[in-house]
């Protein structure tokens, strides 16, 4: 990751604003860490604000240009391959495999890798997120909580530049809710990963980001810049 990280959307064609989501660290700007957050009581902003990273998950724009760190990912005329991207996705939802079990589940994104870098990257994730003892068993039979961990673990598997969560804690309790807060802190502290986190609780914003920012009217609005997990960025 360079000094900045830049996301453009000129148009996705998918009726949002364009926008461009600049990232830059001037503590670490190898790894910075940005929020983005909104007011559930401002419904008009919300709905756009929990958009903000939806382009980047779609397989194409069907008009304009989506270009990650300067690098063209998207336009009516070309299309750079998901696994070309270098981002991780985490969404609302857990959206693992129902076929596969937790590991299996991991280890997709690894599939380039000699078995034996397979297995120990494996075995260090699973280990970080103390779930060691889940890794034979499928999505049914794990908890909501648990789920979670494993969406993270595998979109960190294959070790992005870039790391995109949608709102990852809405559907959890508030004891799982700061479990997952811990981990997450625990993987960014870890891991070379540039994070960006959309979420509408402030209280969340606070403890994992170093800036958190507003999404209106197709603009990043600074909020405020809160000290980093940890005395670190």
């Amino acid at each position: 990751v360079g000094d900045e990280v830049t996301i453009r959307v000129t148009s996705s064609g998918l009726g949002l604003p364009k926008y461009t989501l600049s990232i830059q660290d001037q503590n670490d700007p190898e790894n910075p860490i940005l929020v983005s957050t909104g007011e559930r009581e401002e419904e008009e902003n919300a709905e756009e604000e929990v958009n903000t990273l939806a382009p980047l998950a779609i397989v194409s724009a069907e008009e304009g240009e989506i270009t990650i760190a300067g690098r063209l990912a998207s336009s009516p005329d070309y299309l750079l391959a998901p696994s070309e991207r270098s981002i991780g996705f985490v969404f609302q939802s857990p959206a693992l495999w129902p076929h596969m079990t937790v590991r299996e589940n991991i280890l997709f994104g690894l599939w380039n890798l000699p078995g034996s870098a397979r297995e120990d990257r494996l075995i260090d994730l699973l280990n970080t997120a103390h779930i060691s003892h889940l890794a034979h068993r499928y999505p049914h039979e794990i908890s909501g909580g648990e789920a979670q961990r494993v969406a993270l673990l595998r979109a960190i598997a294959p070790r992005p530049r870039h790391l995109l969560m949608d709102e990852p804690l809405s559907n959890l309790d508030d004891d799982l809710r700061e479990a997952m807060i811990s981990l997450i802190i625990t993987i960014m502290d870890q891991e070379d990963i540039s994070l960006v986190y959309v979420s509408h609780r402030r209280d969340e914003t606070d403890q994992i980001a170093d800036r958190s920012y507003l999404f209106r009217d197709g603009a990043l609005r600074e909020v405020s810049a809160v000290p980093a997990p940890g005395g670190s960025s």
